[in-house]
């Protein structure tokens, strides 16, 4: 950005101007800058840009998950066994289900207390017939349902 906007000064007759606002809650902040009309560079109006760096980011920030998400399995069709993944943004009590496509429950992954964070599980479908299955994740009033498919 510092180039482009360096380029605009010196090349007035590049450009078509550029319009910045700022912070408009404590007053007009808005600047407009027309190369056009101030070809002269004494009258061409001084951006200067106040940063701040980011604030330090720790390793257990990064593993913190934001919201709650149930993934896709992989892989999708399966045979007999595949993943799946999901997240969890704080500690909770959680079911993580798989049903056939009436609605029978087939199995029970996951029911009891899971720290928050990225979760793997293994599903084994070998003493299953071919077809779509449906897995559920509930928690702390949040659902989410996928669909699978097994091929044999």
């Amino acid at each position: 950005m510092v180039s482009d906007v360096q380029d605009w000064l010196d090349n007035p007759a590049n450009n078509f101007g550029w319009l910045i606002k700022g912070q408009e809650s404590v007053g007009q902040t808005a600047k407009r800058f027309d190369s056009r009309e101030n070809p002269t560079a004494a009258n061409r109006p001084l951006l200067t840009i106040y940063y701040s760096p980011a604030s330090a980011v720790t390793n257990e920030d990064l593993q913190k998950p934001d919201k709650f998400a149930l993934q896709q399995n992989y892989p999708n069709p399966f045979n007999p066994v595949t993943t799946i993944a999901f997240t969890i943004p704080t500690n909770a009590n959680v079911t993580l289900r798989v049903t056939d496509v009436t609605g029978r429950l087939v199995a029970t992954l996951v029911d009891g207390r899971m720290n928050a964070g990225n979760h793997e599980i293994q599903f084994d479908g070998s003493n299953l017939a071919s077809g779509i299955y449906i897995y559920s994740l509930q928690t702390n009033g949040m659902r989410q349902i996928r669909r699978m498919l097994l091929l044999k």
